[in-house]
């Protein structure tokens, strides 16, 4: 009877290793040939956010990235007729439902062209309005007088009117595109 139990006990960690082997070996397979195909997806959806924030460019925007306080970023540059016309670069901050993160255009001056939301968890009904035209379109225009300047809501003493019941949210969208225009402002020579 002793040894049943050890057989049976044997066969199911056989049966386990042969069904994760068989799981592993298809899941790895599916990753080789969806990985591409996914980051082809990503690459079409950046650039076309890219295209909705940027002064209309020809071709697709050039690629620049650079190393700024250890970490990785990349800006979009948008030539059109030989000359620059806007960098684009992603930046995020802390909303009430976690990390927002945004798309923000800007011309040469310095000055906000565009904001696309990209990513976010905040709350229904509320914070998601902070994808809305009307609420993203204020920060158009806006800029910084130097490095030290941010944009901020009207509660704050700002010129963004914040969403209804949702200030954490429009704050940390402000915040978010304040520290694009200060990347852009102290990196400028570098991006371009």
């Amino acid at each position: 009877m002793a040894g049943t139990k050890k057989d049976s006990i044997g066969k199911m960690v056989l049966v386990l290793t042969v069904t994760c082997v068989i799981a592993g070996i298809c899941l790895s397979f599916t990753y080789t040939q969806t990985k591409d195909a996914i980051a082809n997806a990503e690459l079409a959806a950046t650039l076309k956010s890219v295209r909705k924030v940027l002064p209309a460019f020809d071709g697709e925007p050039a690629e620049k990235k650079i190393t700024v306080e250890g970490r990785e970023r990349t800006f979009y540059i948008g030539h059109k007729d030989g000359a620059i016309v806007g960098v684009a670069t992603t930046s995020s901050a802390l909303g009430y439902g976690g990390t927002i993160s945004i798309l923000v255009g800007m011309d040469m001056k310095g000055s906000i062209t565009g904001i696309e939301l990209l990513q976010h968890k905040e709350t229904p009904g509320l914070g998601t309005k902070a994808g809305d035209i009307e609420f993203l379109a204020q920060f158009n225009g806006a800029m910084l007088k130097d490095a030290r300047d941010e944009i901020k809501v009207k509660k704050d003493d700002g010129d963004i009117d914040s969403i209804t019941a949702a200030t954490i949210t429009s704050r940390a969208i402000a915040a978010a595109a304040t520290d694009a225009l200060r990347l852009f402002i102290e990196h400028k020579d570098e991006v371009l």
